[in-house]
């Protein structure tokens, strides 16, 4: 109860359950997100091709020596996070600095993009996103929220339901401003 008479902050639920929904809804909370998207590594048309101009790295000397403002201060907030994994995708001069966790749904391991700093970059490079994911948690898919898609359609995807809800400090705030960075989400074992 103390959280929801913070009226100066956002309040993220990521996770409501049907009946918890009901009552955050009530209390005026609006969707977030309505689904999600499950991405399987299999390449549509460009990303071979994209895949091969890009690289990436999850090593935390490189992350530190790399990152650089905003993205190096959301790294030192969440490098100790306990299901965190960072990966930062390079082409060229740009970069995209990706934050996941692990997740299991009916048994099987997937990677949750909790953050992005360039989503156009991040889906130029998804494949490259999803190898990098792979050996820290055995992903057999990238699960990213829809509105992160930006009007996309991956060429093999799956759309999942994945209620969420926020409450936003002022009107502007929007749910694509809204990442998973500051959730519970960042510490949560599967």
């Amino acid at each position: 109860m103390p959280i929801l008479k913070l009226r100066d902050h956002s309040i993220l639920n990521p996770t409501p359950s049907p009946a918890a929904y009901g009552i955050f809804s009530q209390l005026g909370f609006v969707a977030l997100e309505r689904e999600r998207l499950i991405l399987p590594p299999v390449p549509g048309f460009g990303d071979l091709a994209a895949m091969l101009s890009g690289s990436f790295t999850t090593s935390k000397a490189d992350l530190q020596r790399q990152l650089t403002g905003e993205e190096h201060a959301l790294y030192e907030h969440h490098s100790w996070c306990t299901a965190a994994r960072h990966v930062l995708l390079l082409r060229g001069e740009r970069k995209c600095y990706v934050v996941a966790t692990p997740m299991h749904k009916k048994g099987l391991p997937f990677a949750e993009i909790q953050y992005a700093s360039d989503w156009n970059l991040f889906w130029e490079l998804r494949l490259l996103a999803h190898a990098a994911l792979l050996r820290s948690t055995g992903a057999i898919a990238l699960l990213v929220d829809n509105r992160f898609a930006a009007g996309r359609k991956p060429l093999v995807s799956i759309k999942s339901r994945c209620p969420r809800l926020y409450r936003p400090a002022h009107k502007a705030i929007e749910p694509w401003m809204i990442d998973g960075l500051y959730s519970e989400m960042m510490n949560l074992k599967w």
